[in-house]
């Protein structure tokens, strides 16, 4: 059996609702992080659309998120594919 970190409960707030969660230590740090970074956007969102309602404000910024990953991913992918065009010129000097 290998060694696991306990889950001990924490709480979340969420769009001004607490949840109670079961989180390792490691991952106890990435969800807060995660819900402090969601309460902010939501906050930021309000700040522009006073009087959407938070299903609303959730789905707009549920969206941002997914594009902001899609065009990060994107990039990542065209580094990569450069990365390993150069790696092919450098082999072929290099024979």
């Amino acid at each position: 059996m290998g060694l696991r970190s306990p889950k001990e409960s924490i709480q979340l707030k969420l769009c001004g609702k607490v949840y109670n969660v079961k989180a390792t230590k490691t991952e106890e740090h990435l969800l807060l992080k995660a819900a402090d970074l969601l309460n902010h956007l939501l906050e930021e969102k309000k700040a522009i659309l006073p009087n959407a309602e938070i299903k609303d404000l959730l789905t707009i910024t549920a969206f941002d998120l997914i594009v902001k990953s899609m065009t990060e991913r994107d990039e990542l992918q065209n580094t990569n594919d450069r990365l390993k065009a150069l790696n092919k010129q450098l082999d072929d000097i290099l024979q």
